[in-house]
């Protein structure tokens, strides 16, 4: 069955965010496509609005790298090694570990950190192929961040993150 989520924004990560986006999946998950609404949203059938941004899942690298050969595989993540929570697996860990690093370096965007967790580490991983983006025909799992700043497109302390695929 087709399924359809809608958000706020969408970072498909192999292009800029899409504001008010849908993306549209297939069964067990596989990216059908992303509809980029030109006049607004609009309601369509099968679809679920979502309070936050839709983003790919953040692969696990910290299952296939111990932690002190991160920067080796993730160089840009090398400055912010020392900040790492001592838990830093999991969606949630991740999460923590991304607000962390933008308390350090606001400058950096939500973007960024959400392609080196996403895309790069899938390049990291040789798995490029099927995760890392929201682009058609990959399975990389669905995530929705809320309670962040949305006018500046920044996390805050309340922001969470929920697997929804």
């Amino acid at each position: 069955m087709t399924r359809r989520i809608a958000a706020h924004y969408i970072f498909p990560v192999s292009r800029p965010p899409v504001a008010k986006g849908i993306i549209e999946t297939g069964e067990k998950g596989t990216i059908v496509r992303l509809i980029v609404p030109e006049h607004g949203l609009r309601e369509m059938a099968n679809m679920e609005f979502q309070n936050g941004i839709l983003c790919p899942a953040f692969v696990d690298i910290f299952h296939e790298f111990p932690s002190h050969m991160l920067p080796e595989h993730l160089p840009r993540l090398a400055e912010f090694q020392d900040i790492m929570p001592s838990r830093a697996t999991g969606d949630q860990g991740v999460l923590a570990w991304m607000k962390a690093i933008q308390r350090t370096n606001s400058n950096i965007s939500l973007d960024d950190l959400i392609r080196w967790f996403t895309l790069e580490a899938a390049r990291a991983l040789g798995r490029q192929d099927g995760l890392g983006t929201l682009d058609p025909g990959k399975r990389p799992g669905i995530l929705l961040i809320d309670r962040m700043d949305y006018r500046q497109l920044k996390l805050s302390p309340e922001s969470r993150v929920k697997r929804l695929i």
